[in-house]
């Protein structure tokens, strides 16, 4: 008799659906690190790393304390600026060096844009070399984020995805 009242019991347990799994956080589409916590005294060199989620095309751009751009990655327009989803990668300089050197006090932007696409660089290239001139005409505010999504954008063939982290160049003690 008691079997029979508990096999209905046990039958509805095994019917009922499982407890919800919590899914694991999706990555953002692409994440930029900047060592010593983003802040560095005059002299000290940075390294950025940078990873996407997908495979695409990197664009890393470097806004210094004075508004002054620069193209971090790829160093040269002709350059391969493929990267592997799910791979992080270390930004370099030239010679193989940190990124680049916090020379200027005040607050610094590093960005980063993926695409699917290729960018298209013709309109920012002169010889071989990256055209800053063509690239950022003037000194960027001091919150660079729509200035360079504008310039991206100019460069994008389809959608992008970016990041974007400031940095605090501090007093020498």
């Amino acid at each position: 008799m008691i079997s029979e009242l508990l096999l209905p019991l046990l039958l509805a347990g095994e019917l009922s659906s499982p407890a919800p799994t919590i899914a694991a956080a999706d990555e953002p589409p692409i994440q930029l690190w900047i060592n010593n916590d983003r802040r560095f005294v005059p002299g000290d060199r940075a390294k950025v790393q940078v990873r996407t989620e997908d495979d695409g095309y990197l664009l890393v751009f470097h806004v210094d304390p004075e508004g002054y751009l620069r193209v971090l990655f790829p160093l040269d327009p002709d350059r391969d600026n493929f990267v592997r989803g799910g791979k992080k990668y270390e930004v370099k300089g030239r010679g193989d060096r940190e990124s680049f050197e916090a020379d200027s006090k005040g607050r610094g932007t590093v960005y980063a844009a993926v695409s699917r696409a290729p960018f298209r660089f013709d309109n920012f290239v002169i010889g071989d070399h990256w055209d800053y001139r063509a690239l950022a005409p003037a000194r960027l505010s001091d919150n660079p984020e729509a200035e360079l999504n504008d310039l991206v954008r100019r460069m994008a063939l389809g959608d992008f995805d970016y990041d974007i982290l400031s940095y605090d160049v501090l007093e020498r003690v």
